[in-house]
């Protein structure tokens, strides 16, 4: 085999790969150009083998193939060459995932296309323990440390008998194959369940590592940030934060939005697109709306569009939002900043 061979074989898995990580988390658009992508450049270079992917996903990712109707004789060929049998995965009525789980905002199950509120199917213990599951999504927290989240100061044996008549009454709700134990841990399988919070880690996880290399890679950045960031808001900023997972994710999700929006704002401005950089601005203050520094860069993007009026009316909103959460007013920094857009354009603040 070549060495170009060897480079584009290497270059057709990587893409594949990460086509099976997204399509098992959700089927958006990103995984199946992906599986499209990998498996044309596979078929042109007339691979006849990917045993570099385990038999498993390799299976995974030829039924969705075929179910989207990607490459079709060439993905019948590499199933056959690695018998791997895709007749039942090919049939339209079957769901991308068996189950699929919404507990962001509300409380949906959906089993096999039926949409039911599962708070009618499954008592609180049960329910913990699914939303323990769906927390403990990477798997790090033991079965024992599980039990005692979940019933702490219980006896050993009392812990034990509640876990195992909830993970057996859970079972019957979303089907056997849909917890699996490996080792001391108990999991959610990926494969049969969606679950809206680990999609939303997956948007997060793309935002992070997101190309800006053209201009398309900038825009279409912009638009997924945005996204993110109406999903947050729907999401996580309605009702009452019960879990600890809820706040964490929450967290953890703010942080990621607000990295990358001041990293591609900054591009924006750079790149002198000084009206789509403040538009990103100002959608990020709809979830961190006492950030001083979304403020100093809104400011400056409307003193360079010589919107004066504007500028002073941020600056003046932020200073409002800051007394009524009882923080300390705007700092020396933000203030110089004020000053020196207005003296730039001779203009006294507050008769802009």
């Amino acid at each position: 085999m070549s060495d170009k061979i060897i480079h584009d074989k290497i270059s057709i898995v990587a893409t594949l790969t990460r086509a099976i990580y997204l399509l098992q988390i959700d089927s958006n658009q990103q995984g199946k150009d992906l599986l499209q992508a990998g498996l044309s450049a596979a078929a042109s270079s007339e691979l006849s083998d990917l045993y570099e992917i385990s038999r498993e996903d390799l299976a995974f990712l030829l039924s969705r193939a075929l179910k989207y109707n990607i490459e079709p004789e060439y993905s019948k060929k590499l199933a056959d060459y690695h018998f791997i049998s895709i007749e039942l995965e090919t049939k339209p009525d079957i769901p991308d995932w068996p189950v699929r789980i919404e507990i962001l905002n509300h409380l949906l199950l959906d089993i096999d296309g039926k949409r039911t509120n599962f708070t009618k199917k499954i008592n609180l213990s049960h329910f913990r323990l699914l939303v323990s599951l769906i927390a403990n999504g990477d798997g790090k927290l033991s079965i024992e440390k599980l039990k005692e989240n979940l019933w702490p100061g219980r006896s050993s044996d009392k812990k034990n008998h509640r876990f195992y008549v909830a993970v057996t009454q859970l079972r019957k709700i979303i089907g056997v194959d849909s917890l699996l134990f490996r080792g001391d841990k108990i999991l959610l399988n990926r494969r049969r369940c969606w679950v809206d919070t680990l999609a939303f880690k997956t948007i997060l996880k793309d935002l992070q590592n997101h190309n800006m290399d053209t201009k398309d890679d900038i825009y279409d950045l912009k638009h997924d940030i945005e996204n993110a960031i109406s999903t947050y808001i729907n999401n996580f900023l309605v009702g009452t934060d019960d879990f600890y997972w809820r706040r964490n994710l929450a967290h953890d999700s703010k942080t990621v939005i607000m990295d990358t929006v001041f990293k591609l704002g900054t591009t924006l401005e750079r790149n002198l697109d000084t009206d789509a950089a403040l538009s990103l601005y100002r959608a990020a203050m709809d979830i961190d709306n006492l950030n001083e520094n979304l403020y100093a860069k809104t400011m400056r993007c409307l003193s360079t569009l010589g919107n004066l009026p504007e500028a002073e009316h941020v600056f003046q909103n932020y200073k409002n939002r800051l007394v009524e959460n009882d923080r300390p007013l705007p700092s020396q920094r933000l203030k110089l900043l004020h000053q020196q857009i207005f003296s730039q354009h001779h203009t006294q603040p507050g008769n802009a």
